[in-house]
C-alpha cells in the first residue's frame, strides 16, 4: 500500500521505491518525457494550496515542451519540403540546359531531306529555307511523280530508294535533319521507321502555302 502524501509533511508527494519512500517536490518532473500528466501533477497545479505561482510555472514548462516539439516538427517538415523542391528545380534546370546545348550542337550541322510524291515540293522547301536563312544547307531528295497503286511492289521500290538516300544522308554526317514530305500516311509511317536510330529529325508540315516545323524525333523525346 502506497503511503499518503502527508508523509512528506506538505513538502512534496510521497513515491514508493525499492529503497523506501521518497518525496518528490515536483510531481510533474517524471511526466514531461511521456507527454502525460499524472494526477499528482494536476493536483499540484490546480489544488488551492496557495502556491499558484509554482503551479503556473509547472504548466508553462509543460506547454513549452509541447510547443517546442511541435515547432521542431513543423520546421523539419518545411525544410524537407523546400529541399525536395530545390532538388526538382535543379534537375529540371539541368535538363533544359542539356536540351539547349544539344539544340545548339545539332543546328551547327543540319541537312534537308525531301521525300515527295506526285507534286515536287522542292521549290516550296527552298523558299522556306531562304526565309530561314538556311539556303546553304545540303539537300537530299527522293521523288516519285506517279501515284501509288495497290501494288505492294511499288511501295517497296520507293522505300528502297528512300533507304539508299538515307544511307547517303548519314554518310554526310548531319546532327539534325529537316524533313519535308507529302507522301501518303502509310508511307510516312514507314519513313519514320527508316529514320529511327539516327540524327534528330525535325518534321515540317505544309500550312497555307508555307512549311512549318511541327514535331521532332530524337532519342531524348521518343525514349523515356
Amino acid at each position: 500500500m502506497q503511503p499518503a502524501t502527508s508523509d512528506c509533511h506538505g513538502h512534496g508527494v510521497a513515491r514508493a521505491s525499492g529503497q523506501g519512500v521518497s518525496c518528490v517536490t515536483n510531481p510533474c518532473q517524471h511526466t514531461f518525457n511521456n507527454w502525460g500528466v499524472s494526477a499528482a501533477c494536476l493536483r499540484s497545479v490546480f489544488a488551492p494550496t496557495g502556491k499558484t505561482e509554482s503551479g503556473e510555472s509547472i504548466m508553462l514548462q509543460w506547454l513549452n515542451e509541447v510547443l517546442r516539439s511541435g515547432i521542431g516538427a513543423a520546421v523539419a517538415f518545411v525544410v524537407g519540403w523546400a529541399l525536395a523542391e530545390l532538388r526538382n528545380w535543379y534537375r529540371i534546370r539541368q535538363m533544359r540546359k542539356r536540351l539547349e546545348q544539344l539544340a545548339g550542337e545539332r543546328s551547327a550541322a543540319e541537312a534537308v531531306f525531301i521525300i515527295s510524291n506526285r507534286e515536287d515540293i522542292r521549290p516550296s522547301v527552298q523558299r522556306y529555307l531562304e526565309q530561314q536563312q538556311k539556303q546553304h544547307l545540303a539537300i537530299f531528295q527522293v521523288h516519285r511523280p506517279e501515284l501509288f497503286s495497290d501494288d505492294m511492289e511499288e511501295w517497296h521500290k520507293f522505300l528502297d530508294s528512300v533507304r539508299k538516300e538515307v544511307q547517303q544522308l548519314r554518310q554526310y554526317g548531319p546532327t539534325r535533319v529537316l524533313l519535308f514530305t507529302n507522301v501518303p500516311v502509310a508511307m510516312g509511317i514507314s519513313l519514320g521507321a527508316l529514320l529511327d536510330n539516327g540524327p534528330e529529325v525535325v518534321i515540317h508540315h505544309y500550312f497555307n502555302g508555307m512549311y512549318r516545323p511541327v514535331a521532332r524525333l530524337a532519342q531524348e523525346t521518343i525514349k523515356p
